[in-house]
């Protein structure tokens, strides 16, 4: 974990890896006392050659087979590409996609939900790699703004 003041002095930057790893750090300084407010979580990018590089990660799933088309509808909205299905005969389907961190963000809770908690997930951050394309929400929202100011 990382902590980085900002211009503020009642304000920090708090770069970790993931969400279990923010929520542990809240939850014990919340049991210690203290008083927070925490903003929407954001990935972490990099600039090289004067492109946006993001994190990217192989996400492994191992599912129940009436599952399968939820939770591929889910990844592939948040920019996720299968790159290996294998289904085994056995009811359960294992599922690999490549996919941006930024698409993972709140994804657990949705996959726990959609699996009915039946589902298994494992990732490994990958590289970092350049395209940053906007979601439909970040699409959307742009379009809105820039009808609301016309």
């Amino acid at each position: 974990m990382q902590v980085i003041p900002t211009e503020r002095p009642d304000v920090f930057e708090v770069r970790g890896r993931g969400e279990l790893q923010m929520a542990i750090l809240i939850e014990t300084m919340r049991r210690e006392g203290y008083e927070l407010m925490v903003s929407k979580p954001q990935v972490i990018t990099k600039e090289e050659n004067g492109k946006t590089l993001e994190p990217m990660e192989k996400v492994f799933l191992d599912i129940p087979e009436d599952k399968v088309g939820i939770i591929t509808e889910k990844l592939s909205a948040r920019k996720g590409k299968m790159t290996d299905l294998q289904n085994h005969g056995t009811g359960r389907v294992n599922l690999e996609f490549s996919i941006p961190s930024r698409g993972l963000i709140g994804f657990r809770s949705q996959f726990l939900t959609d699996t009915q908690g039946a589902g298994i997930m494992n990732k490994l951050l990958m590289d970092m790699r350049h395209g940053m394309v906007p979601y439909l929400k970040e699409t959307l929202e742009v379009w809105f703004q820039i009808e609301m100011e016309k």
